[in-house]
């Protein structure tokens, strides 16, 4: 192969190098602020998700007495407990269904 040749491969590889590199500079910027739009929209969905709300004035509970924590534990026990018994009736009221329907 004559050396002229080599030559213009030589520099079709070097501009097809050079291309390549700002094809990818100009699809990385695109991808940037398509990434900035989304990240600016997802924020703008959630900020009102993130606003203010009353626990974040309160302080930790570890914090606070020990006392304010036992209350908080009695009121959801006992929240707890009122779940289980509404769970009890509904099934025990379902079971006489089924007795009275079956005799």
């Amino acid at each position: 192969m004559p050396g002229w040749i080599w030559l213009v491969l030589v520099i079709f590889m070097i501009a097809m190098l050079v291309g390549g590199a700002i094809y990818v500079v100009f699809r990385a910027m695109a991808v940037m602020r398509s990434a900035g739009r989304l990240s600016s929209a997802i924020e703008e969905k959630l900020s009102p998700v993130q606003g203010d709300d009353e626990n974040s004035a309160e302080a930790p509970l570890f914090t606070r007495p020990l006392h304010v924590a036992g209350e908080r534990y009695s009121v959801a026990h006992a929240e707890v407990l009122r779940r289980h018994d509404r769970i009890h009736e509904r099934h025990m009221r379902t079971w006489q269904q089924w007795k009275h329907f079956n005799d």
